[in-house]
């Protein structure tokens, strides 16, 4: 199993604002919004088993030996603006694993 960058995937919120709108300059709503892309788009992939297949892949990466630690950015994302609004990866590493809070 890899990373699925598409399950999270908040453009249609973030920027199309299709089913509502949360800033995609600002990290307020972004956690809540990816967690629920997250959980909505496994349970479609499976017909409605979101959380379960979400814990199974947690389950399997955890016993491939990958923690929280594994779930980060490279650093540099905090301190280098990226173009074209600059801005910086601000999360901290607990609201990241608020992603998995359900």
């Amino acid at each position: 199993m890899g990373a699925d960058h598409t399950s999270g995937y908040c453009i249609a919120t973030n920027i199309l604002k299709v089913g509502g709108y949360v800033d995609p300059l600002k990290k307020e709503g972004q956690v809540e919004l990816s967690r629920n892309l997250q959980i909505a788009t496994a349970a479609v992939d499976v017909t409605a088993l979101g959380k379960s297949i979400l814990k199974a892949e947690r389950a399997f990466n955890a016993a491939a030996g990958f923690t929280n630690a594994h779930d980060r950015l490279p650093e540099f994302f905090e301190y280098e603006p990226c173009p074209p609004h600059n801005a910086v990866w601000d999360f901290t590493p607990e609201e990241i694993d608020e992603v998995y809070n359900f």
